[in-house]
């Protein structure tokens, strides 16, 4: 536990009110880690995580998820999360027809987001290797992919719920 939240009543409240969300260190600890809602999660296995059963159970059947889920304003995950478990579409299907691919059912339950980072693989800039036609077509692909999730909550923000925020998207 961190010093501050034991020491009065006065330093937690100002520790809580700048470190406001509270996760979970791991599912098998009681540890918890707080972050500030000015500051970007990076959430490196968020393909393993969406891929869960537990958690595909519970948006598949609208249980509430953690409060941590709906109050992380800044998301990071890396690039690859798109292509794996992003969208729900197959080719020449429409949007009226299918559901949410995982990914953006996740990011619907993210009521507080602001942003989502995609994040490019590390080593990128190694395997392209100053080939620019290369790169931008590497670069040019993952854009789609990450456009694909955001047309995806669009979509829901007009067809389902017209009160939902769509978030800002970049490729960084």
């Amino acid at each position: 536990m961190l010093p501050l939240l034991v020491v009065s009543k006065e330093s937690r409240d100002v520790y809580l009110e700048e470190y406001g969300i509270i996760l979970p260190s791991a599912v098998t600890t009681e540890g918890r880690i707080y972050i500030s809602l000015r500051e970007t999660l990076y959430v490196k296995n968020i393909a393993e995580v969406l891929s869960s059963k537990p958690l595909r159970r519970a948006m598949e059947n609208g249980y509430r998820l953690q409060d941590w889920v709906g109050q992380v304003r800044n998301l990071a995950v890396p690039v690859k999360a798109f292509v794996s478990v992003g969208t729900g579409r197959r080719d020449g299907e429409s949007m009226e027809t299918r559901e949410l691919g995982r990914l953006a059912r996740f990011l619907v339950k993210c009521r507080g987001l602001r942003s989502v980072s995609a994040v490019m693989w590390e080593g990128f800039w190694e395997e392209v290797d100053g080939d620019e036609r290369r790169r931008k077509a590497v670069v040019e692909g993952m854009r789609a992919f990450v456009g694909a999730v955001e047309e995806e909550l669009r979509w829901y923000k007009t067809e389902v719920e017209g009160g939902y925020e769509v978030p800002a998207f970049q490729l960084i």
